[in-house]
């Protein structure tokens, strides 16, 4: 008995064993590659303080990378910021974060806008906005001339522009404008606006009725698709595009950026993105132009929780809370002691809407960032003297009570008082009219920017220990031979016993 059956599960065991072989040469000769996924690399600077402009050719960064062993090819090439779009695998990011030649970050990363309609109704002839009255009484734009106007631009960072009466007499650069989704420039047809964000953020700016700064010229750039989300590989091109624009087209021109839009709130800080934005905003900063971004409308504590843009920092950037009508911080809003710098009114914003003659009323810190911007691009229409980050410097300054003292159930400890006062305040645009007191605002000159370096697995990333797809598939037709040799291997012990 026992010699008759040791024969056939030798033979099952033998054909299992030449399987397994088989399946691990087929995975040697043909490895199952983790599917590719696109990445902005952006080439860092030589340092924090260096602003030294080096462009970086697809050729290049080919280069720099056949020289860590990988050979995919760069599909897309930003060359006025230094920044590149590929596709990688996940072993070959690996290898790009390890070597620190380049900052990485996913370029499929989603920015959202979450604004909120209140309802009201509105009628330009009767009634006036509340932020309108709010910049009018501080006596925002009073004096400034057509001439001062034409030494700023405001680049509207957003899903598109439609056409308004409102925009009738707003000096808009349609021949500069730009959708980065399509890399389409000077096209105003490829400026529509299909979600209304972008209608209703630069009525905050250019309106007649509604915008705070109808006289400044405007510069339309469509980053954010139907949906209202923006990812990062469009923001790149646009800025990309804005800063060229700044060396070449528009030398001397001050040019400011909007963007009102944030990623979702996490728990955990994304070292990668926010080396990634430190960066951009060095390369802004090296053509004197400012960026503001919404602070975020989940009612976060961003000491606690990571938004960015908001959570980067530079001299140039900075990053809006909303206030109510009260100046009491929105209930919305996301704040902060530290990372977000100045709040804004961002509740109860009569705007135009993207029906093309309409208004609509608007909740949210979109509102509030195109609102600081405007304060900031009068400022240094009037002020041509000032560097972009003595602006910062005013508006930092320009400010009430801290934003932490009016948050929701905080303790005013001892700890509590003994923070900044410059971080996350209600601005006061009535002191960016007063000579003296910008004059006294002014500051001493930052380093550009803090760089913060990103780790080695990209930062804010976790990465799950998991077998190739082709294991699954070469074992899958081994599981009915794994149980036909246990049955026969449990029947031989079972005759064996007997």
């Amino acid at each position: 008995m026992h010699t008759m059956h040791t024969a056939p599960v030798r033979r099952s065991f033998l054909s299992l064993s030449a399987l397994l072989l088989a399946s691990f040469l087929l995975m040697t000769l043909f490895p199952s590659a983790s599917p590719g996924a696109p990445y902005i690399l952006l080439t860092p600077r030589g340092g924090e303080d260096s602003l030294v402009h080096e462009s970086t050719s697809s050729f290049q960064a080919s280069k720099k990378l056949a020289s860590l062993g990988i050979s995919s090819a760069v599909s897309e090439e930003f060359s006025n910021i230094g920044a590149s779009l590929i596709d990688l695998d996940d072993k070959d990011a690996a290898l790009v974060r390890k070597s620190g030649t380049f900052l990485l970050v996913r370029a499929d990363i989603l920015f959202h806008a979450a604004p909120e309609e209140s309802g009201m109704t509105f009628d330009p002839a009767l009634d006036t906005p509340w932020h309108v009255a709010w910049a009018q009484n501080a006596g925002l734009t009073a004096g400034i001339t057509a001439a001062q106007w034409n030494t700023v631009l405001v680049a509207v960072l957003d899903s598109g522009l439609n056409d308004h009466p409102d925009f009738s007499g707003a000096p808009i650069r349609w021949d500069l404008a730009y959708n980065a989704i399509t890399r389409t420039a000077g096209s105003r047809s490829a400026l529509a606006d299909e979600n209304g964000h972008g209608t209703n953020v630069t009525g905050t700016l250019a309106g007649s009725a509604t915008g705070i700064i109808p006289s400044a010229p405007l510069l339309p750039v469509k980053i954010a698709d139907k949906s209202g989300s923006a990812k990062v590989s469009d923001l790149t091109a646009a800025v990309d595009y804005l800063v060229g624009l700044a060396r070449n087209t528009l030398p001397g021109k001050k040019i400011f950026l909007n963007f009102s839009y944030s990623t979702d709130p996490s728990d955990s800080p994304d070292s990668a993105l926010q080396s990634f934005f430190e960066e951009l905003f060095l390369r802004c900063d090296e053509v004197g132009m400012l960026f503001f971004s919404a602070a975020g409308n989940e009612a976060a504590d961003l000491d606690r929780k990571y938004v960015y843009p908001a959570r980067a920092s530079a001299r140039n950037a900075l990053a809006i809370a909303a206030t109510d009508t009260a100046g009491l911080l929105a209930s919305f809003s996301n704040h902060s002691a530290y990372a977000v710098e100045v709040a804004a009114p961002g509740v109860a914003i009569t705007t135009t809407d993207k029906s093309g003659s309409g208004y609509q009323t608007v909740n949210g810190t979109s509102f509030a960032s195109p609102i600081a911007t405007g304060v900031a691009v009068a400022l240094w229409a009037r002020r041509a003297e000032l560097a972009n980050w003595q602006v910062r410097n005013v508006l930092l300054n320009a400010v009430d009570t801290p934003l932490w003292m009016q948050s929701g159930g905080t303790a005013l400890s001892i700890a509590a008082s003994s923070l900044p006062v410059i971080a996350g305040n209600v601005l006061r645009p009535a002191r960016t009219t007063d000579t003296s007191f910008v004059t006294n605002a002014k500051g001493t000159e930052p380093k550009a920017v803090g760089l913060v370096p990103a780790s080695e697995n990209g930062g804010g990333g976790c990465a799950a220990a998991t077998a190739p797809a082709g294991i699954f598939l070469l074992l899958i037709p081994l599981v009915p031979l794994f149980r036909r040799t246990g049955r026969q291997t449990r029947a031989h012990k079972a005759r064996k016993s007997l």
